[in-house]
């Protein structure tokens, strides 16, 4: 007999039929931003560790990897299990809604006329967006709660703890995209249990076709945390207010350029700035104390000053002490006072307590990845190699493919190519990939594969502040494709000789005959005049290959 939890959909509680529904509906695929960023895609799958902030043998609050889920790598390919009833019924009826307002704007540009039903409308629509959006990784997490997706089968609406916006803009940022942002907020004077309370409050984002949705999600009505986010939305004059529904008009007046964009999208990283609480890496006790010095006065960035890496060692080396015959026998504290001076930019030191860690027992699989991210950032890179292929050899490397396949397919801003220098290419290479896969996939990634992605990244911004060619570098390092090496070359012929990026391009070339080679084949197919100078640039690091 199966194990197997029956189906029950997260929206109506029943045991219906299971269906998919995307949650960046399928109709907004026609729009080009989609277009562009699904050509090619297959749809595939990537696993996604989820983690749970548990107490540690310590007593310290950790990040703890739950499960591994495996999400679609694009958005316009992710999806939730729910009921038919639910798929086929008020789902989509808000669609439908949503297309028949929108479909003007899409199809001809035709402004959004925006009365109090039809921005409630547009509100409501995005709700239920983002509720379904949160349940991306297979549970509940917050911020919306099952109550409030009951309310939302029998009575579509916005939530009165929410506050919702659409901006126009012509930016990358504005035409594919979703996010959710929650977070837990609590009274200063109640201290959370933070392993099993669901966050209740957030930001949310949304982009189709030029228009960008975001949403402020509070604990209740009247929190001070709408009027932070209104205040700001209200002072960048490019955003309209839809819920609660605010006076009717032709939307959009104006289009919002690219910075404001930026500033819009930093609004909750702002937030957590001023107002967020420190949490892992300390006990019970400690985390009552730092609410009550808020509750005291005391602001959020005084707070996280006394919990600084310094200080976090302080403490850790205190426990070491207290237990010479103990818990300073372990390897576990030097692996956290490792982590701590990592955090802290002491690279050399984070790989002496390591080292350490080892020296008392710590396994390849214990400490070997955070190992070789400390020799990396210390330009240790033959013994990060080493300590990466130990890594791979005792474990899986699936995040090494992972990182490959986000550079390929994760499209998400240009780097600004001349049209007729895309003209016969085969396949895009303004590529690049997020943060978080940087962070996640450079830690198991042998020097051979790839390159030391900070380092790139200021380099890049140094040289080219409108682009990041650190991950189309990383992406040529894979070596698994031509294509990077050609855009590559494309972007740093325009710079000047010795320039560190095209010099370390040209360097990358001479260690890759192969590469030199399918790259002059390319361009014997092309004949392009255009491409010209380009091809004078890889034939003469391939003479630089020849000399050396």
């Amino acid at each position: 007999m199966s194990s197997r939890t029956p189906f029950r959909c997260p929206f109506c509680g029943e045991a219906g039929v299971k269906t998919r529904e995307h949650v960046w509906a399928q109709w907004m695929r026609k729009s080009v931003g989609a277009q562009q960023l699904l050509k090619g895609a297959t749809g595939r799958r990537v696993p996604v560790a989820v983690g749970d902030l548990q107490i540690d043998e310590r007593g310290k609050y950790q990040l703890v990897e739950r499960d591994i889920v495996r999400v679609a790598e694009l958005l316009p390919h992710v999806t939730i299990d729910v009921c038919l009833g639910c798929n086929g019924g008020w789902m989509k009826r808000l669609e439908d809604d949503a297309k028949t307002l929108m479909g003007p704007w899409s199809a001809a540009g035709w402004p959004i006329q925006l009365d109090q039903d039809a921005q409630t409308a547009l509100a409501v629509w995005a709700t239920k967006s983002w509720m379904a959006y949160a349940l991306i990784h297979q549970r509940d997490e917050g911020p919306f709660t099952s109550d409030e997706r009951r309310a939302m089968v029998s009575e579509p609406g916005p939530l009165a703890r929410t506050r919702i916006w659409v901006v126009h803009s012509d930016a990358p940022t504005a035409w594919v995209g979703m996010g959710l942002h929650p977070t837990l907020m609590k009274p200063s004077d109640e201290v959370p249990d933070v392993t099993t309370e669901m966050d209740n409050a957030g930001f949310g984002f949304l982009a189709y076709n030029e228009l960008a949705f975001f949403m402020a999600i509070a604990p209740e009505p009247k929190s001070p945390l709408l009027d932070f986010v209104e205040e700001d939305m209200d002072s960048n004059g490019f955003a309209k207010r839809i819920w609660p529904a605010s006076a009717p008009t032709s939307f959009p007046q104006h289009c919002a350029p690219a910075p404001v964009m930026s500033d819009l999208l930093a609004i909750p990283g702002n937030f957590h700035r001023a107002t967020g609480l420190p949490v892992v890496g300390l006990g019970k006790t400690e985390l009552e104390d730092v609410r009550r010095a808020y509750e005291a006065g005391a602001d959020a960035f005084q707070i996280r000053a006394v919990w600084q890496p310094e200080s976090l060692a302080r403490l850790e080396r205190k426990r070491i002490s207290d237990d010479p015959d103990g818990y300073a026998k372990t390897w576990r504290p030097y692996k956290v006072l490792g982590g701590i001076e990592w955090h802290g930019g002491r690279f050399e030191a984070a790989v002496e307590h390591y080292r350490t860690a080892q020296r008392f027992g710590a396994t390849v699989q214990d400490i070997g990845s955070q190992l070789c991210d400390a020799l990396m950032f210390a330009g240790e890179f033959a013994k990060a190699q080493r300590v990466c292929d130990e890594v791979m050899s005792e474990g899986r490397n699936e995040w090494r493919d992972v990182f490959r396949d986000a550079i390929l397919y994760e499209v998400v801003e240009e780097l600004g190519l001349k049209r007729q220098k895309r003209r016969r290419r085969r396949e895009d290479v303004t590529m690049t990939v997020s943060d978080e896969a940087i962070r996640v996939a450079k830690r198991y990634l042998r020097r051979s594969d790839a390159l030391d992605v900070v380092s790139w990244s200021v380099l890049a911004h140094d040289v080219r502040p409108d682009t990041r060619l650190s991950t189309v570098m990383a992406s040529a390092y894979l070596g698994d494709s031509v294509m990077p090496w050609f855009g590559l070359s494309c972007e740093v012929v325009p710079l000047s000789p010795g320039e560190p990026l095209r010099d370390a391009v040209s360097e990358g070339l001479a260690d890759s005959a192969t590469v030199v080679a399918e790259l002059l084949r390319l361009f014997d197919e092309s004949a392009d005049d255009d491409l010209l100078e380009v091809r004078q640039f890889v034939e003469e690091s391939s003479h630089r290959t020849a000399d050396s």
